[in-house]
Order: C-alpha cells, then sequence, then structure tokens
C-alpha cells in the first residue's frame, strides 16, 4: 500500500494512475481537482520520464468519475415544486381574461430568453480559448478547457529530476489553482447586465397576490 486508504465519502472522487503513486483528488460539484497525493515509490514505479503520464492519467479517471455522475445525478425536474398559483384561482378568470393573461406570459418568457442569450454572450468565455496556470517558479504548467477539462500538462524534467517529493505535490497544487482562477477570471462578466424580464418573473413567482393582479392586469 502506498499510503492510507482515504476514507470512502460522497464528498469527493478519487482516482489513481495505474501504479498507484500518483493521486488525485476532485470536487463532484465542480470537477476540480482539490487535492493531489504522490507516492515516496513515485521515482521507483512512475520515473521522471513518465510522471507527467500518471498524472494526466490520475486527472482524466477522475474526471471521467465526475462527468459520469454528473450524467446520472436526478435533475432539479424530478422535485415536485409548490404552484405559486392555485388551479382554482386560475379557474375563476373569465376565459377573455385566461386568453389575455397567457399572451403576457408568453411575451414575458420571450423576453427572458432574449435576455438570458444576451447575458451568456456577454459573460460566456471564448470556448476556443484554452485557460492555463503554473506554479511560483513557472516549473508545472496545466492548461484547462472552457469546461474544466486537463488538456495539457508540462513540467520541467530537470526541475523534477532533483525536486522532493513534498516541493513536487506543491508545485502541481499550484499550477491547478492557478490554471482555475484564470478560468474563473474569465467568467467574470465585465459589466452587469440588466434583466427586467428576468427580474419580472422572480417578483411574480414569489408572491401570489401581486402575480394574480398580473394576470387580470391590474398592474403593469
Amino acid at each position: 500500500m502506498q499510503w492510507d486508504e482515504p476514507e470512502e465519502s460522497s464528498e469527493t472522487i478519487t482516482a489513481t494512475d495505474d501504479t498507484g503513486c500518483v493521486q488525485v483528488t476532485m470536487d463532484p460539484s465542480s470537477g476540480r481537482v482539490v487535492d493531489f497525493r504522490l507516492s515516496a515509490l513515485w521515482r521507483d514505479k512512475v520515473g521522471v520520464a513518465g510522471f507527467t503520464d500518471a498524472l494526466a492519467s490520475a486527472v482524466t479517471k477522475a474526471r471521467l468519475s465526475y462527468l459520469e455522475a454528473v450524467t446520472t445525478k436526478p435533475g432539479d425536474r424530478d422535485q415536485s415544486t409548490p404552484s405559486v398559483l392555485s388551479a382554482e384561482d386560475w379557474e375563476r378568470l373569465p376565459l377573455g381574461q385566461q386568453l389575455a393573461a397567457l399572451g403576457r406570459l408568453t411575451d414575458l418568457l420571450d423576453a427572458v430568453t432574449t435576455e438570458a442569450a444576451h447575458v451568456l454572450q456577454c459573460g460566456q468565455p471564448n470556448p476556443t480559448v484554452d485557460y492555463a496556470g503554473s506554479d511560483p517558479r513557472h516549473v508545472v504548467r496545466i492548461t484547462l478547457n472552457v469546461s474544466g477539462a486537463l488538456v495539457r500538462l508540462t513540467i520541467a524534467e530537470d526541475w523534477l529530476a532533483g525536486a522532493s517529493t513534498a516541493r513536487v505535490v506543491q508545485a502541481v497544487k499550484d499550477a491547478f489553482e492557478s490554471a482555475y482562477a484564470s478560468l474563473d477570471s474569465a467568467h467574470e462578466p465585465a459589466l452587469a447586465t440588466a434583466t427586467p424580464a428576468a427580474d419580472r418573473v422572480l417578483a411574480l413567482a414569489s408572491n401570489p397576490q401581486v402575480l394574480r393582479g398580473w394576470l387580470r392586469q391590474e398592474e403593469h
């Protein structure tokens, strides 16, 4: 055994390379590497030349486990949501008001869709751009795509050959942290985008009395 086995937990995803010397821990909610461990035997079993591939293998295995968990996780659509407006309240409206209300709801949802597309266009990072980070010494460089998946990993082998296990571990952690910071900065829109239609939906959905008045065209 290279190290004490970590306790099984639904809070993390753990994966190793084929030798069991390189271990990464991933956050199941974000798919990001949150910890990295390296066996003291890595030089004998992995070697300097094989270290980059071993680390990439462990990260890829963890990422695949994350993606599998995401695709099999029950969605919010399976959870029942209490109705803001009861069926009885809706049926009390005359047919003409019902038709007019449906038209207003359609227009409002169209406006929300337009706003959402604009917000995504303004705030979404370029999917063709990669996001890189490195440790302070620039000996480990990690490149991620827009979804946070590892696309490139380079390590200075001359430094790796003489570095202690602890220094290697810290450099890899620092490089991942730097790469994620680069990705996060790309997700932050430069300016806040106004969303009046979405704000109106939230206001209506949070207050049944206001919603009933809006459906009856009592509030504009």
